[in-house]
């Protein structure tokens, strides 16, 4: 899985379960992945610009945050619903595929 489609299989996981804000997003991926990986802000919103121009997400600005102004939160759409499904999917296979791989050259020796 190259790093475009890792960015987005997570920040789509990250709003699978409801819409969340940046600083949201990048504390859902470090819990999920045991601090494995941390999402710097640039290539969070980068990442966050092109997703939505592709239709996966959708972003409005709701409540006010401690500092003043109001927040910016992100949702899945029907299409990123889509592909996070299709993202998972690719994962799997490369990981069977691994595995399978793996399986064959441990029987050559």
């Amino acid at each position: 899985m190259n790093s475009n489609n890792l960015n987005s299989y997570l920040i789509l996981d990250s709003l699978s379960d409801g819409s969340k804000y940046g600083l949201e997003i990048i504390e859902h991926i470090s819990q999920k992945t045991g601090g494995q990986i941390i999402m710097k802000k640039p290539s969070l919103y980068s990442s966050l610009t092109r997703m939505e121009k592709k239709g996966l997400i959708s972003s409005s600005y709701w409540g006010d945050s401690e500092i003043g102004g109001k927040r910016h939160y992100y949702t899945i759409t029907n299409s990123g619903k889509a592909e996070l499904s299709a993202l998972v999917d690719e994962y799997q296979n490369q990981r069977s595929e691994e595995h399978t791989s793996e399986l064959q050259s441990q029987s050559t020796i």
